[in-house]
């Protein structure tokens, strides 16, 4: 037997997460086998909690990592290591803390730039405007000011003019928007990377005058699903025939079907993140969520589609589809499973799940075929 995955150079949350799937794969365990293992050991690993933290790119929590390494069969020296690369993670993904501003350290770096008005100036109260009082309130209360030109100072003995006034309080307010700017663009640099793809970034409040070359870039979004989660009736585009399971017969398989069968049609379509859905067919009473997928994550024309307990699948993206829209064949979508992009584009082949062009037996198995405009039983409709 191959090694247990060590996770010691994993850098990322999202490669932890991936580690920790490695990890399952390796031990040969379902998620029911998890639940049962921790569940003897005094602990609980309930498969919807599995699922749902090996399906994201956050770190886990810290005793979610401990009990279900354990589960996995790995011995208690190497579950502390995933637990400390755990603890390391959770550090490196802090943002380091941005340091107030304060008016003392404020008054100092006037005091550097030369800025502080002079004996002189602060003994004749009496001849200052209104708008000279408000000027230097304002300038008093303005962090990030730069050190004014030698003319500047030299000039700083006479009066003030409400000319340089309004030219002071503009070039401040430069200096401001270019400052701040800068401290929210070194406050992104250290915020973590490893956030789910469909997550929301931190954004930038503006004012509509803040200058163009001083705004934030926008944040790319995430791909839409083209269908609204929910439950729907699956139907062959092509022909209308209803796309059911078998269970009567104790066939694991989806098929085309004529509608008059007593097997339910329904379906139910469950977003999972970065455009993709799992496809969750109707259980009995107390029986756990079961979901479409492509056996043995296949790469192959003729690749086995199954349905099964969700995350029983060899690889949770064989259980995961994107669906693209098409005008094909009266409308509808093909179903690609996620596991296909992991093959490097010049050496995948082409595929969609769907029953072969011609089998119109009543029960006309759905398998994974190549992906041609040609081949109608491809192409589905999803009815409210």
């Amino acid at each position: 037997m191959e090694p247990a995955p060590q996770p010691q150079s994993v850098t990322t949350s999202a490669e932890f997460v991936a580690m920790l799937r490695q990890l399952r794969r390796w031990a040969g365990l379902s998620l029911r086998d998890l639940e049962r293992r921790a569940a003897s050991a005094g602990e609980a690993l309930p498969r919807t909690t599995v699922s749902g933290a090996l399906n994201r790119t956050e770190l886990p929590r810290e005793e979610f990592v401990a009990a279900y390494v354990r589960a996995c069969g790995i011995d208690p020296d190497t579950v502390e290591i995933w637990v400390s690369t755990r603890r390391r993670l959770a550090v490196a993904s802090e943002p380091l803390p941005v340091p107030a501003l304060t008016t003392e350290r404020h008054t100092a770096d006037q005091e550097a730039a030369g800025d502080v008005p002079d004996s002189d100036e602060q003994s004749e109260p009496a001849e200052a405007t209104t708008s000279e009082t408000d000027d230097r309130a304002e300038t008093s209360a303005i962090p990030g000011q730069e050190e004014l030109p030698a003319s500047v100072a030299t000039a700083k003995a006479s009066r003030r003019t409400p000319g340089r006034v309004i030219r002071k309080r503009a070039a401040l307010a430069a200096g401001t928007a270019t400052a701040l700017t800068a401290l929210v663009l070194g406050t992104l640099a250290f915020w973590p990377n490893d956030l789910p793809r469909d997550a929301a970034r931190p954004s930038v409040s503006r004012s509509d005058n803040t200058p163009a070359s001083t705004r934030a870039p926008k944040p790319s979004k995430s791909p839409t699903p083209v269908l609204a989660p929910g439950t729907y009736r699956m139907r062959a585009a092509a022909d209308g025939r209803c796309v059911a399971e078998r269970r009567e017969a104790g066939e694991p398989g989806l098929f085309f079907t004529p509608c008059t069968t007593r097997e339910s049609d329904r379906v139910t379509l469950e977003k999972t993140g970065n455009g993709t859905y799992q496809l969750i067919f109707p259980s009995t009473k107390g029986e756990s969520p079961r979901c479409l997928g492509v056996l043995g994550a296949s790469l192959q024309a003729g690749g086995a589609v199954t349905v099964r307990h969700c995350g029983d699948h060899e690889l949770d993206e064989a259980e995961k589809f994107r669906l693209e829209k098409t005008s094909d064949h009266g409308g509808g979508f093909r179903l690609r499973a996620d596991h296909l992009r992991f093959v490097p584009a010049d050496q995948r082949q082409d595929l969609c799940i769907g029953a072969p062009d011609g089998d119109n037996s009543e029960w006309a198995n759905v398998v994974q075929s190549i992906c041609s405009p040609d081949e109608s039983g491809t192409v589905f409709r999803f009815l409210r």
